[in-house]
């Protein structure tokens, strides 16, 4: 899809690393995909898998396929780098994570958007102890596009459950995490606004951190891209948006910490890059990625949490859906 192809041009700026050929799971469409992206495509996973020259997989599809293809990824010895969500549900990820300690593989989770350098501007002013101490944050992530949800789409209900959330808002959700830390409890409302979709469209959630901290999350496929942050401190506080971060002192004074200079495209394509340049050294060099599965798993129970919270009612204890799995 559109995502693979980015990450494609983005590792042709990443020292050793080069994608030699692409699987598709059409075989009607491989000679159109493979014109599409300059590499050979393939319509064999297992050809992929048993290919012992191929050290790494890449993995950009639909959510219910990162389980099954992670998961082979990792039996054959191959380091998995998959797009976020790591998987559809916590207890998909759990298995997962269990494949991850038995093989003693890499499994590193794409989620960028704490890399685009104005997040990371924020990041930092809350480890200087800018704001003070955390109070509360907000972020949204939303897009048009609930009427391309169609029966037969991956993104449809059966396939990608809580829609915008899982696949937008989800990012918002691991910057919340990153510093804001463990998620305890979490309320959330899942909405259908347009009965011609297959799929919720409009979401929201709040999160009660470790301590006495909260968050809201939201998400939806109705309006105009936004992609959003606030943070509040007790002496100041913290706004971004992909390409431009903020800050606001107790006494009104307006800081910038970061300006963007070439739009969201250029920032989101660095983000890109970065991750697949630390994806490519901890193949050659070992270590633990970053964003990794325990880390992804959360940002995942957060999503889950908001659904099983809007089905049932009720607050969802974070700690209930992670209970057995070690960081």
């Amino acid at each position: 899809g559109g995502y693979g192809q980015k990450l494609l041009e983005a590792s042709r700026h990443v020292d050793d690393l080069e994608i030699v050929e692409a699987y598709y799971y059409r075989p009607e469409r491989a000679a159109e995909v493979e014109a599409k992206l300059g590499i050979p495509v393939v319509t064999d996973l297992d050809r992929v898998l048993e290919d012992p020259e191929i050290q790494a997989l890449v993995i950009v599809t639909p959510n219910d396929q990162h389980l099954p293809q992670a998961k082979a990824g990792l039996l054959h010895g191959k380091a998995v780098f998959v797009d976020k969500p790591i998987t559809n549900t916590v207890e998909e990820a759990r298995e997962l994570i269990q494949v991850e300690k038995e093989t003693g593989g890499l499994l590193m989770v794409g989620h960028n958007f704490r890399r685009l350098r104005a997040f990371r501007a924020c990041q930092k002013a809350i480890s200087e102890g800018k704001i003070g101490d955390l109070v509360s944050v907000e972020g949204n992530f939303s897009r048009d596009g609930a009427y391309e949800v169609t029966p037969s789409s991956w993104r449809a209900r059966d396939r990608c459950p809580t829609g915008p959330l899982i696949q937008l808002g989800i990012h918002v959700v691991d910057i919340e995490l990153l510093y804001f830390g463990r998620p305890k409890q979490v309320f959330g409302y899942v909405e259908q606004v347009l009965p011609e979709g297959a799929n919720v469209d409009n979401t929201a959630g709040l999160i009660h951190f470790e301590g006495p901290r909260l968050g809201y999350i939201g998400s939806n496929y109705l309006g105009p891209f936004r992609a959003s942050l606030a943070v509040y401190g007790t002496e100041g506080n913290l706004y971004a948006d992909g390409v431009q971060a903020r800050f606001l002192s107790r006494s009104g004074r307006e800081e910038v910490l970061y300006q963007g200079k070439n739009g969201l495209g250029a920032e989101m394509d660095a983000s890109h890059v970065e991750q697949l340049e630390e994806f490519a050294r901890l193949v050659r060099e070992g270590g633990r990625p970053e964003t990794d599965s325990y880390g992804a798993l959360q940002a995942l129970a957060v999503v889950n949490a908001v659904e099983i919270s809007a089905r049932e009612k009720r607050p969802v204890d974070v700690d209930q859906l992670l209970e057995g799995v070690d960081a």
